[in-house]
């Protein structure tokens, strides 16, 4: 049992209990925060640093991005790291899709950019 369900199971006995468990759950949510801003942050400068010119889809991108430790609090999260990066203009949508290589990803298509 982790600390939260442990102090979950005396949050109904009083005030005081209920506070501590708040606190706990301000903690974690302030936590999260704290870690997609730096996922944010990180994966931006490594965008920026990739060879201008070169044409990358989302996927390699993440591939670019994860091999220097840098990972999301979530999957999802790479999505907005792409869409930040296109409206910061360090990447350009060439109007071309590619095929995903990655298993899981089901060969579905994805969008093709060009690192400006």
């Amino acid at each position: 049992m982790d600390q939260l369900s442990f102090l979950r199971g005396f949050a109904d006995r009083g005030q005081k209990a209920q506070k501590v468990v708040d606190g706990i759950l301000a903690r974690d949510a302030a936590l999260e925060r704290v870690t997609r801003k730096r996922f944010m942050i990180r994966g931006t400068r490594i965008i920026e640093d990739l060879e201008h010119g070169r044409e990358m889809s989302g996927e390699d991108i993440r591939h670019a991005v994860s091999r220097l430790g840098v990972k999301p609090h979530h999957h999802n999260a790479w999505g907005a790291l792409i869409m930040n990066a296109v409206r910061l203009k360090l990447i350009l949508p060439t109007g071309r899709d590619t095929k995903m290589k990655d298993r899981r990803s089901h060969a579905r298509k994805t969008p093709i950019y060009r690192i400006i």
